[in-house]
């Protein structure tokens, strides 16, 4: 499958199917893909936490109501100190880590998984959960699973701006 028909085949699943777990050799294969993001001045200054007990995922479902039943999350976070700091202050901590994010939904896709992006979290409850987290900053949250018999893709998958409305050339 090329690049471009695999982002448009990938979707946010809200539906998990609870029963299917996902196999260590798949979260091994987002884990590789997480290792191989291009990062400012490859610093790679994330970490990632796979949250896959029913401990990790019950503190999980505490932070968000957006896990939908996914067998496992993946929690990523920065180092402020260890990311590239550009000319200006500009650190690129968050951003590293929203590609290395990138990696895993685009990765799980391929592996015929189901993802969800989670924004939608409550921080300080995720750092009171998982201490873990101390010294990194969050960044987001992401569940995985096989999507249930029931799931589809949000009406509104499809849509986006034209690329007029989106691309100016200079």
């Amino acid at each position: 499958m090329s690049f471009l028909d695999m982002a448009k085949a990938r979707w946010t699943c809200r539906d998990y199917d609870p029963a299917k777990p996902v196999e260590q050799e798949k979260i091994d294969a987002i884990l590789q893909a997480i290792a191989l993001a291009p990062t400012a001045k490859n610093f790679q200054p994330f970490r990632v936490w796979v949250a896959q007990s029913d401990e990790a995922m019950e503190k999980v479902r505490q932070v968000t109501p957006c896990s939908y039943g996914a067998p496992l999350a993946f929690i990523i976070a920065y180092s402020a100190d260890e990311a590239f700091l550009r000319g200006d202050g500009k650190n690129f901590g968050e951003i590293d880590a929203s590609i290395a994010g990138t990696h895993i939904i685009l990765e799980a896709s391929d592996l015929g998984l189901g993802s969800t992006w989670i924004g939608a979290y409550d921080a300080a409850k995720l750092h009171e959960l998982f201490p873990e987290l101390e010294g990194y900053v969050d960044v987001a949250l992401f569940a995985v699973g096989y999507p249930s018999a029931s799931a589809q893709p949000s009406p509104k998958h499809s849509a986006s701006k034209s690329l007029d409305d989106i691309v100016t050339f200079i």
